[in-house]
């Protein structure tokens, strides 16, 4: 039971990436307008890299709680 909410929260997590990615798409296409690209694509990179480790600790802590709560 507990796995099906950790993986019900990794699905939620996705679909808040989603929006996510939607909002920094549209807040790169303002910034690109006033910022150099050498500039942006260090933004660009650093966000980038903010958001896999961001999904590697999502998928590790739903995998944590999966094997976890099974055990009891």
């Amino acid at each position: 039971m507990i796995a099906f909410f950790s993986w019900v929260i990794v699905a939620i997590s996705f679909r808040g990436e989603a929006s996510v990615l939607q909002d920094e798409e549209n807040h790169r296409d303002r910034k690109l307008k006033n910022m150099s690209n050498q500039k942006f694509i260090m933004l660009h990179r650093r966000v980038h890299e903010k958001s896999k480790l961001m999904w590697w600790l999502i998928l590790i802590i739903a995998l944590a709680l999966t094997f976890t709560w099974d055990d009891f």
